[in-house]
């Protein structure tokens, strides 16, 4: 037994491919352990091969920690041309598949998209740490890489990096297990057009932990656009705003850590620079980019204030550091005291009342940070809002596009606990973790809990269609996390579930609509403990209230491990609620991009009921500003929260995961499991007992034993022959067991029959895919040759009109403009030859396009026949009407004024090789000479005519002038 086990592990090791640990027998079916997956994990890790398949539609990746060979633009094309370009990979003369990568797998994606015309949604899991965002980078590039061809789709490629950028300097910090982790939410949604290619995107993030700009550990950084921005500024930039060190700024200097890791992204000046090309990539005004900078200097300004004690008892806090104020108060342009009254003063609405309360040190203290974190969260907001408007599809509908290919990267599970520890994470660490950490974990436990739902039921997505085909899966009994999801947020029963909560985060939204009327007391934090005790004690993934040095809190068994929260401040940071009196100081400042700042969609605002005028409550929004992209139509019912209202921030977050998911329910769902080798973030270094407890939560081998059978495309039996064996004669189902023996497939595992449909695995729908990609090609080819035979004696064949019109009308000019090419409705301008394959790309495209090696030339799910009928197509012709006397007056004005020009100096300084854009410019030259002789002909008449007509006006005297003298010796 243990020599079988010992081969499968080989097996595994050498083929990358987990399932292979699946041994089964007439008698018996052996499943992986835990051991078994880290056996092949550890060995793979070990030659520099972290990727390992879990199937066609899983991939594992363990974190190298460093920058791999494999990971370059070179490598990249290969993967290009094996996994998507190359036709034969179903033939006899196939080669060995590459070895695992997210370049394979971002063709599998995208080659699924292209062809089936389906939208597919990825989605990425781990705890803290395990790459998730590094691998979701490389998998974006390579589809990018994929769909781009042209330079406006080369431009949009490189603005939808600019925005990862952006995403990174202002959404990602140093932790000590991960020195570029997200500490946000991200939802990528890569818009295609009928071809396949590029055509916008748009980023939903949402859930920023604002935490990180007042709250840091040891071996911590707050956002890097700050460390940035200190590293990078310019001598002026650094005069007018002050700037020192990181270690001159509390909110940086609070952790003793200032430098990210050695390593080639580690050099915050450098940062700064690809910073400011992004701004540029994306469309940003200069002023507005001089204005952010500001901002995010007027934030580490305010940090730095320090407030004493008031000498009367009746008397709130003051500045004590004048100088830090008065430079914080000019950024941001408003009055320094008004500034230090809204700091020391808070302003509160109780029972339909508002008061202003006296603060002391401590209390100001917490009010300027408040203010810190809702500032930096209204630019966060307002970054991604800019550059999802010069992104995002144009159309009013956004719909409009064929198919998207949507990305999850969630931020990981994470806890406070003493970093090294091997085994699981105690109940009660060092570092205790408050409402921050647990959003960051509810939202990754939903979203654990999604995937498993995904794999395991048979009644959730593409599961419930196979299985009501007349299909099975291998029956798997996995102990998943519902039951720790359920306690969270309620039953996955309605869309109840997303509006208002139940569960733990049910009890808690209780408690804060308690505390914005005004009704909770002082102690409301320890009533919600009580409450949560009272109501979930007995539940298994929840850990009553325990008191530790003197600090209270509850602890949740998460997928990951327990992990406990601390009460103290709990009910406050849920309501998230900014002190009114910073919006109405903010709004009125003298610095126009402050004011609409602050003015903008980010922040939802509460008026009173009998003053419209006066704000008496205050939120930035924990929301994504912009709607989700519906994918199917069942999408377009998700629930959505009033956008005027305030609401908690665990209701927002999970009202927005909830439509996220419920969005991508219905569409082809891959998944990449990435996993942290170690805590200390050492490359070549494998702990065993952490990565085994990772294996063990993110329930790896029962995820091996159910997707050793796994189908990932569908067809009307019907439709199949018709597309991939239109010559083979009998039923339906005897055509599909032709094919399948032919091509060596096993039932149940490659492809399986159902009711209606049959039913493909991954290598099975790409070997007869290919085939007719191949067809496809030689089509293409062939058409290419016979564009270059007699095209007059094709256009006669076609066509009613006379041979001499027709090439009189298409053919005498030798540099035709591609508008005044010939377009038929199955070719729609792709090309230039009148015979070819079908194609549905858009017209007007380039040359370049039409050579190039595009094997996707039919649209999906089109059977051979209608490619052929369509060869055969009658063509539309267009009539080119003669040139008009006034065109030709017109072109003798244009030779006359630029005969002085040659074209061969337009040609090859101007680079203008086309005639008429020659033709063009020179009509430009034209007119500006015109214009200018037309000026100079009014200034002419202005200044010189008169002198012309009256040289001697000068002396010209009026009657009145003579008057004045008339005495003899009074002549002048």
């Amino acid at each position: 037994m243990a020599s079988a086990s010992a081969n499968l592990v080989s097996q595994a090791v050498s083929s990358g491919e987990l399932t292979d640990l699946v041994s089964s027998s007439t008698h018996a079916t052996v499943h992986p352990t835990d051991d078994s997956i880290l056996a092949v994990l550890t060995a793979r890790f070990r030659a520099d091969l972290p990727y390992t398949r879990l199937g066609s539609t899983n991939l594992v990746v363990v974190n190298p920690y460093k920058t791999l060979a494999n990971v370059n633009d070179a490598n990249a094309k290969e993967y290009e041309e094996r996994c998507y370009k190359d036709t034969k990979l179903g033939l006899a003369d196939s080669r060995r598949p590459p070895q695992p990568h997210l370049y394979e797998q971002a063709a599998k994606i995208y080659l699924l998209m292209r062809r089936r015309n389906e939208s597919q949604a990825v989605v990425t899991r781990g705890i803290s740490g395990s790459g998730k965002t590094a691998s979701s980078r490389l998998l974006v590039e390579q589809i990018l890489r994929l769909s781009a061809h042209s330079k406006r789709e080369a431009k949009i490629v490189e603005q939808i990096k600019s925005f990862t950028v952006l995403l990174e300097s202002f959404g990602n910090a140093k932790t000590p297990v991960n020195p570029n982790a997200s500490r946000h939410t991200r939802y990528t949604e890569l818009h295609f057009n009928d071809r396949g290619r590029i055509s916008a995107a748009k980023v939903i993030a949402f859930g920023l932990d604002k935490s990180r700009l007042t709250r840091l550990s040891n071996e911590e950084r707050s956002y890097h656009v700050f460390y940035q921005l200190l590293a990078g500024a310019t001598p002026m930039e650094r005069d007018y705003m002050g700037l020192e060190g990181p270690s001159d700024y509390v909110l940086l200097a609070s952790s003793g850590c200032y430098h990210l890791p050695a390593g080639p992204f580690s050099d915050d000046g450098i940062a700064m620079d690809d910073l400011r090309d992004a701004f540029k990539t994306l469309g940003f005004k200069s002023k507005h980019v001089s204005s952010i900078l500001s901002v995010l200097a007027a934030i580490l300004l305010l940090g730095n204030l320090e407030f004493g004690e008031a000498d009367a008892q009746d008397v709130s806090a003051y500045v004590s550091n004048v100088p830090v104020l008065q430079q914080a108060a000019k950024l941001l342009g408003v009055a320094p005291e008004e500034l230090s009254d809204t700091l020391t003063c808070k302003t509160s609405y109780v029972r339909k009342e508002l008061y202003t309360v006296l603060l002391n040190a401590h209390q100001s203290a917490v009010q300027r940070d408040q203010l810190v974190r809702d500032l930096y969260a209204i630019m966060f907001a307002f970054v991604v809002e800019t550059a999802n408007f010069k992104l995002a599809p144009a159309s009013l509908n956004p719909t409009c596009s064929a198919t998207r290919i949507v990305l999850l990267d969630q931020a990981g599970y994470q806890t406070r606990a003493p970093s090294g520890s091997s085994g699981p994470t105690p109940l009660i660490s060092a570092h205790q973790n408050g409402f921050d950490e647990f959003c960051i974990n509810f939202t990754d436990e939903i979203v654990q809990s999604h995937i498993h739902r995904n794999i395991f039921d048979d009644s959730t997505g593409f599961n419930s269609r196979l299985i009501a085909d007349g299909n099975s899966l291998p029956a798997i009994i996995a102990a998943d996390n519902s039951a720790c999801a359920e306690l969270l947020r309620g039953p996955y029963t309605t869309q109840k579930t997303s509006r208002k909560p139940g569960g733990l985060l049910g009890a808690v939204d209780k408690a804060v609509t308690s505390f914005k009327s005004g009704r909770a007391g002082d102690r409301r934090d320890d009533e919600l403990l009580r409450d949560l005790g009272a109501k979930f004690g007995v539940h298994a993934s929840f850990v009553a209230a325990q008191t530790t040095d003197g600090r209270r809190s509850f602890g949740i068994n998460h997928y990951a491990g327990p992990c406990s929260y601390d009460i103290s401040n709990f009910v406050e940071k849920d309501a998230d609620l900014l002190d009114p009196a910073f919006v109405t100081l903010l709004r009125s400042s003298t610095d126009v991009f402050v004011a609409k700042l602050v003015s903008g969609p980010s922040l939802s605002t509460e008026k009173h009921q009998s003053d419209e005028e006066t704000i008496v409550q205050a939120q930035v929004s924990s929301r994504p500003l912009r709607m989700i992209t519906p994918l199917g139509e069942s999408a377009d019912e998700n629930p959505r929260l009033n956008p005027s209202k305030i609401y908690p921030v665990t209701t927002q977050l999970n009202q927005t995961l909830w439509n996220v998911l419920f969005n991508i329910e219905n569409v082809p769902m891959w998944t990449i499991t990435c996993i942290r080798p170690n805590d200390n973030g050492f490359s070549n270094s494998l702990d065993r007992r952490r990565v085994k407890g990772q294996i063990k939560a993110l329930l790896l081998p029962a995820i091996v034993s159910r997707k050793q059978v796994e189908f990932v495309a569908d067809f009307d039996q019907a439709e199949f022959c018709d597309r991939y064996r239109p010559t083979m004669r009998g039923s339906d189902a005897e055509r599909i067991r032709q094919c399948a023996q032919s091509n060596g497939w096993r039932e149940g595992i490659d492809f399986a029959i159902g009711n209606q449909r049959i039913w493909l695995s991954y290598l099975a729908w790409k070997m007869v895919e290919d085939v007719v990609r191949s067809e496809e090609k030689e089509q293409k080819k062939l058409a290419r040759e016979d564009s270059q035979e007699d095209e007059s004696a094709m256009l006669d064949d076609a066509t009613d009109y006379p041979g001499d019109e027709r090439q009189s009308a298409y053919f005498d000019e030798p540099q035709a403009t591609p508008f005044e090419e010939p377009k038929t409705p199955a070719f729609d301008g792709y090309a230039p030859s009148h015979v070819a394959a079908p194609s549905n790309h858009e017209s007007g495209s380039t040359t370049w396009d039409s050579k190039a090696e595009n094997f996707d030339a039919a649209p999906p799910l089109i059977p051979n026949s209608a490619i052929l009928a369509a060869n055969n197509a009658p063509e539309m012709l267009e009539e080119l009407l003669p040139t008009t006397r006034t065109r030709r007056y017109w072109l003798y004005v244009v030779g006359f004024c630029t005969w002085f020009i040659p074209n061969f100096l337009l040609s090859w300084l101007g680079r203008m090789k086309r005639p008429d854009v020659r033709l063009a410019w020179r009509e430009k030259v034209t007119i500006c000479i015109l214009i200018f002789l037309g000026n100079a002909l009014v200034l002419f008449y202005i200044i010189a005519f008169g002198i012309i007509l009256c040289p001697n006006f000068k002396y010209a005297w009026t009657t009145n002038e003579v008057a004045q003298h008339v005495a003899s010796n009074d002549y002048y």
